[in-house]
C-alpha cells in the first residue's frame, strides 16, 4: 500500500509523465509522416502540439522539417511547406512552387529563448549549428558570415568539450579563415576533422592552408588527395581536383599532374565553367590545340547555367596573358561561325570588336553587336554601353 506522502508525490508527477508521453507519442507521429513525405501535415501536427515553441525536443523537430524539407524559404525564417504526391520530389516542388501557407520560425530567436531557461543545453546548440549550416548551404557564404558576427558565443559553446560539435568547429575555421587569421582556423579545422573524419570541407580547407605554410606542404598535399577521395558530391570533388591542378601547376609546376587533375575537375563536373576555364587556360599556356575544344566547353557551360557573361572576360584575359590575344581572336571567330542565337553572336561580335585593332573593323562589329542584342531583347543601358565604344573608336585622334 502506497504512503500518503508517496501517493501525493506520484499524483503531482502523473501529469508531467502523461505529458512527456504525450510529446513523444507527437514526435513519433511526427516522424512516420516525414517519412511519407507529409512534410506539411506534420510541421501542423507540431505546430498544434506546441505553437509557443516552448517543448525543445519539438522545436528542433520542426526546425529540422523546416530547414530540410520547405518547398519555399525567406531567409529561413518565413516557410511554405507541402505534402508531396505520387512522383514529386522536393526539387520538382522548389522549382515551381507559386504560393503556399506561410510558417514564420526564427530559428535564432526561438533557441536564443530557449537557452535562457536551458543554459549550456547541447541540444539547442546543435540546433543552433544546424541553422547556421543552413544558411551557409543555402544562402551563401555572405549571408551566413554576417550572421555569423553575433553568433560566435553559440558557436564556442556547441564547439567546447562539453558539445563537441564538429559543424560548429568547422563553421568557426571558416570564418577565421575568412578574416585571415589561419592560425585559428587551422585550429578549428583539426578539431573538427578529429571530432568527424570525415568532415571533407574541413578536411579540404585544412589542406589548403596546411600547403601553403611552406612547413607544412606534404601534410596539405596529404589532407587535399584525401578529401578527394572522401567527397562524392561532384561539385565539390571537382573543385578539389581543380585546387590540386592549380597547385601542381602554379606552385610544383608538375605539368603531368597539372593536367590531370584539371582535366579530372572536368570529367567531374563539366557543367561548372570553372573546371573546363582552367583547363583551358592551361592548355593556353601550353600552345596545345586543345585549348579551343576547352573554351567551347567552358562556353556551353556558361550558357546552359547563365553565367557566360560573368566569366568570359576573365577566361579571355587570362588565355591572352598566357598565350596571345589572336588566340582569343581565333576562338570567337570560330564560335561566331557554330553559335546561332543573337545572344552568343552579339558576345562574338561584342568581344572581337574589343580586340580589334582597326577602328572601322571595331565599330563594324559593335553595330553588328547592337543588331543581335536587340533581336536578343537586351537592356538600354547595355546597348548604350556599346554605343560608347562606337563614339569612342570614331573619335579616335
Amino acid at each position: 500500500m502506497l504512503k500518503p506522502f508517496t501517493l501525493f508525490a506520484f499524483v503531482l508527477l502523473l501529469p508531467m509523465f502523461l505529458l512527456a508521453q504525450k510529446e513523444s507519442s507527437v514526435l513519433k507521429k511526427a516522424d512516420k509522416m516525414v517519412a511519407s513525405r507529409q512534410y506539411e501535415s506534420a510541421y501542423r501536427l507540431l505546430d498544434e502540439y506546441d505553437p509557443a515553441n516552448d517543448r525543445v525536443a519539438v522545436v528542433l523537430k520542426k526546425e529540422d522539417i523546416l530547414l530540410n524539407y520547405f518547398a519555399q524559404s525567406i531567409n529561413h525564417k518565413v516557410f511554405s511547406l507541402k505534402d508531396l504526391d505520387e512522383g514529386e520530389t522536393l526539387q520538382s516542388v522548389r522549382q515551381s512552387f507559386e504560393m503556399g501557407n506561410l510558417y514564420v520560425f526564427n530559428a535564432d530567436s526561438v533557441i536564443r529563448r530557449l537557452l535562457v531557461s536551458h543554459p549550456g543545453d547541447c541540444r539547442l546548440l546543435n540546433g543552433y549549428v544546424s541553422y547556421m549550416e543552413a544558411l551557409l548551404g543555402d544562402y551563401g557564404f555572405d549571408f551566413w558570415s554576417s550572421s555569423m558576427d553575433s553568433s560566435l558565443s553559440l558557436m564556442f559553446q556547441a564547439a567546447s568539450v562539453s558539445c563537441n560539435n564538429a559543424a560548429a568547429c568547422c563553421q568557426l575555421g571558416l570564418y577565421y579563415h575568412y578574416y585571415g587569421v589561419l592560425d585559428s582556423a587551422s585550429c578549428y579545422y583539426r578539431l573538427a576533422t578529429t571530432l568527424c573524419d570525415t568532415l571533407w570541407h574541413a578536411v579540404f580547407n585544412l589542406g589548403l592552408i596546411e600547403f601553403y605554410d611552406m612547413s607544412m606542404q606534404t601534410e596539405g598535399l596529404r589532407d587535399l588527395h584525401k578529401s578527394l577521395k572522401g567527397y562524392s558530391i561532384p561539385f565539390y570533388k571537382a573543385r578539389v581536383a581543380r585546387a590540386l591542378g592549380i597547385i601542381y601547376d602554379e606552385e610544383l609546376h608538375i605539368p603531368d599532374s597539372a593536367h590531370k587533375y584539371y582535366s579530372m575537375a572536368v570529367d567531374i563536373d563539366g557543367d561548372d565553367m570553372t573546371n573546363c576555364m582552367f583547363l583551358a587556360i592551361f592548355y593556353a599556356s601550353r600552345n596545345d590545340q586543345r585549348v579551343f575544344d576547352a573554351m567551347r566547353d567552358a562556353w556551353r557551360a556558361g550558357i546552359e547555367h547563365d553565367v557566360l557573361w560573368d566569366n568570359l572576360e576573365w577566361m579571355f584575359m587570362r588565355v591572352k596573358d598566357v598565350s596571345s590575344e589572336s588566340v582569343v581572336v581565333d576562338f570567337l571567330k570560330r564560335m561566331r561561325k557554330e553559335t546561332d542565337t543573337p545572344y552568343e553572336q552579339g558576345i562574338c561580335c561584342l568581344f572581337l570588336g574589343n580586340y580589334a585593332e582597326d577602328d572601322n573593323v571595331a565599330v563594324n562589329y559593335y553595330n553588328q553587336a547592337i543588331g543581335f542584342f536587340r533581336m536578343a531583347d537586351a537592356p538600354d543601358y547595355f546597348i548604350n554601353d556599346i554605343l560608347e565604344k562606337i563614339e569612342i573608336r570614331t573619335n579616335q585622334p
